[in-house]
């Protein structure tokens, strides 16, 4: 390819070296050499902007992701809240026919709701632990950002 060349004109912008090569054997003026600088000059600055714009694309990919988790930790408090008024109600109710004398029958079946209320209960507890800990997540991803 060297070999094919005639003249070559060159200036350094802050990406590298910006080269234009002729086969023919020219001469360049010094109005060349401002154009090639100018040149360089803009494609310097749109590297800059296309490196900004990764930056910038980066950024709305964690804010999309952030946001995504407080949507869940959000959903998944509200689900356990309307999961937890029911299941205190099946538990401390349940709880007060334990403290009675019933038939034996009732009394295992009672056991059983009771059992399940607490079960549900522990589970949902769970639930909520993990929508807190992903909203802490999220919250310190997004400082960090």
């Amino acid at each position: 390819m060297y070999s094919e060349v005639g003249a070559i004109i060159e200036t350094s912008f802050d990406q590298g070296i910006l080269a234009l090569y002729l086969k023919d054997d020219v001469l360049f003026f010094a109005t060349d050499a401002e154009w090639v600088e100018e040149l360089g000059e803009v494609l310097s600055g749109l590297f800059y902007r296309l490196d900004d714009l990764r930056h910038l694309q980066e950024k709305e990919a964690q804010l999309r992701q952030i946001q995504k988790l407080r949507t869940v930790g959000q959903f998944t408090t509200e689900v356990v809240h309307e999961i937890n008024n029911p299941l205190t109600m099946i538990i401390d109710e349940s709880s007060m026919f334990l403290e009675d004398r019933l038939e034996t029958m009732v009394m295992d079946g009672v056991a059983a709701v009771h059992r399940a209320g607490l079960q549900a209960r522990d589970i949902s507890e769970c639930f909520k632990a993990a929508a807190l800990d992903e909203l802490c997540c999220a919250h310190r991803f997004a400082k960090a950002g």
